[in-house]
């Protein structure tokens, strides 16, 4: 008879802590890295979509599925505890993924500019712009992009760069070449000999 309350109680903590979790995750889906940091970037609105699914999903057991709650937590204590941090996650947790997704419908990101990547013979080179416009000083974060097993990639980071509105970027003999689209004579080399695929 316990085991009905115990699935729920259990479904209702990984309906919120998982998202949660997956939240707190500097990178997305825990590292998955399938594909490029591009597709790995457009799948972020799908995926707060789902994390807000499964908060929808938690407040509707805590709500709908009391008894069982009760049944589960006899303790009256214990009982409310568990729904005062359950429905404060979820209330909380909810509207900064219903913010999140309304910001990026109504801002929608240029990934061209954000995400930019060129192959040279066995080396591709991988390039994060970082530009946050006026609320902060804008990178170029150039990385090694490294293939793994089963279409996921693995980025060796090369160095950060100030941020250039026109730029170009070559590899010659293990050596990335870096020149300024509007001062063709500032040119920035990294060697990266150290920072091959294995």
């Amino acid at each position: 008879m316990k085991q009905r309350p115990l699935v729920i109680f259990i479904t209702i903590t990984l309906c919120l802590m998982v998202p949660l979790l997956e939240s707190l995750n500097v990178s997305i889906l825990w590292g998955l890295n399938l594909h490029s940091p591009a597709f790995m970037d457009q799948l972020t609105p799908y995926i707060r979509g789902i994390k807000l699914i499964l908060v929808i999903v938690a407040l509707y057991l805590l709500n709908g599925k009391q008894c069982e709650l009760r049944a589960l937590i006899p303790n009256v204590v214990l009982n409310s505890i568990f729904k005062f941090f359950s429905y404060g996650l979820a209330s909380c947790y909810g509207l900064v993924l219903v913010f999140g997704i309304l910001f990026s419908m109504y801002i929608l990101p240029n990934y061209d500019y954000i995400h930019r990547e060129k192959q040279f013979s066995n080396t591709t080179i991988y390039v994060y712009t970082f530009d946050p416009g006026a609320m902060g000083k804008a990178y170029h974060y150039f990385s090694v992009k490294c293939p793994l097993a089963f279409n996921r990639y693995k980025l060796n980071y090369i160095a950060r760069t100030n941020w250039m509105k026109d730029f170009e970027f070559n590899v010659k003999e293990k050596t990335l070449i870096i020149t300024d689209g509007r001062a063709p004579y500032n040119v920035t080399t990294f060697d990266i000999s150290e920072q091959q695929c294995d």
